[in-house]
């Protein structure tokens, strides 16, 4: 893992310290900056969603945060600046951008379906292309605009707007008992985890993105997207041809945020169902139902496997780390662990077999863990024979 990847992961680290089970979300959100893409947040008020962005700019260094509530009065002023008076007198609209979204790096507009039609579609330009007139065609510096809101609007008025946010992630209330009683005790004890200030520079934004593009998507898994992909337009999920190019580039975002070096059926898995629902919540568990039918990878039965090796190499280090044992002791319990391993990788290879006759074909993240465990099992016992 090199310098970027390291100060990526301690930003994934903090965050999710920080902001109670919200881990898919906090990749997601990390995943669209990458793509220079914009997302949309839905669910009540209170859940945190505009903090998680205010915190992600902060750990940029000289990253601008532009945030404005949108309401049904507001005029594109507001947000793309007054109209020079002065430029006017020469027969020139220009508008003043200091401090509005056109000069921000990451940008969250809350309530942005209470916008009228005038401001929303005045923003169209910015969010896809990231230029704007001003008189002439110019460059913004945005890299994400996230928009959030309480309420599902699919009015054909706003379809062409709503495209624009490629990832597209329901937030929800704490749900267990243990992150209300930790979130509490923040509020007690002023103890809250912080996010570190400008972890990441603007340049290392641009080096992160540069190296995304090394992250390996192998035919065989651009083959299962396209199934996947036509296995909901056929269930009549609208994925527009724009959509489907950008949902594979934040697939590789994902990949990447989560550390991963090529593309695997989970992030597809993962990610998705997040980004391809219109208009109703329960569309994102068909979604996923659809998916699992198109490139299966059975995921619990996987991610036991890759428990149970983990379980294999820290019962392991715990032994060879016991200085009561002698090096007989340790032989046995290394070939023990080698033995569970390779019954493990048996598992692994029936399970793949069943997975490609129910029509996958593609390598699985759970494989690559697998083998990550295992080398770490030569490592421990290397000199002991």
């Amino acid at each position: 893992m090199n310098p970027l990847q390291i100060k990526l992961q301690t930003l994934r680290k903090q965050l999710n310290a920080a902001h109670l089970e919200r881990k898919s979300v906090i990749d997601g959100l990390l995943a669209t900056l990458l793509a220079n893409q914009n997302a949309l947040l839905y669910g009540p008020p209170g859940t945190g969603k505009s903090l998680i962005l205010k915190e992600i700019c902060s750990a940029i260094a000289d990253a601008n945060f532009f945030q404005r509530l949108l309401h049904k009065a507001m005029s594109p002023d507001e947000v793309l600046g007054q109209i020079s008076l002065k430029a006017l007198e020469n027969d020139v609209m220009k508008r003043n951008t200091s401090g509005r979204l056109q000069e921000a790096h990451l940008a969250f507009l809350d309530e942005v379906f209470r916008g009228n039609g005038v401001l929303l579609n005045s923003l169209l330009e910015l969010m896809n292309e990231r230029t704007y007139d001003n008189p002439d065609k110019q460059q913004s510096p945005l890299r994400s605009i996230v928009g959030a809101t309480n309420s599902i609007d699919s009015g054909s008025d706003l379809e062409a707007f709503a495209d624009r946010f490629g990832y597209r992630p329901w937030i929800f209330d704490l749900k267990t008992p243990s992150s209300t009683k930790k979130l509490l005790g923040w509020t007690i004890n002023g103890n809250r985890p912080k996010v570190s200030q400008g972890l990441i520079s603007l340049a290392e934004l641009d080096q992160m993105c540069a190296e995304v593009q090394q992250v390996k998507i192998s035919s065989g898994m651009v083959d299962a997207f396209t199934e996947i992909i036509h296995t909901l337009i056929r269930d009549g999920f609208v994925i527009s041809a724009r959509r489907r190019v950008k949902l594979l580039q934040l697939v590789r975002c994902f990949a990447y945020v989560q550390g991963d070096d090529q593309v695997y059926l989970e992030h597809v898995h993962e990610l998705l169902p997040q980004c391809c629902w219109k208009s109703k919540i329960e569309e994102i568990r068909e979604i996923k139902k659809l998916i699992e039918t198109a490139a299966p990878i059975a995921k619990k039965e996987l991610a036991n496997i890759v428990q149970a090796a983990q379980s294999e190499v820290s019962r392991l280090e715990q032994k060879l780390n016991n200085p009561s044992l002698g090096h007989a002791d340790y032989v046995i319990a290394a070939d023990f662990a080698r033995t569970q391993l390779t019954n493990l990788s048996q598992s692994m290879v029936k399970a793949k077999a069943d997975l490609c006759r129910n029509g996958a074909s593609q390598k699985t993240k759970a494989e690559a863990d697998l083998q990550e465990k295992a080398q770490r099992v030569s490592e421990l016992v290397e000199g002991l024979y």
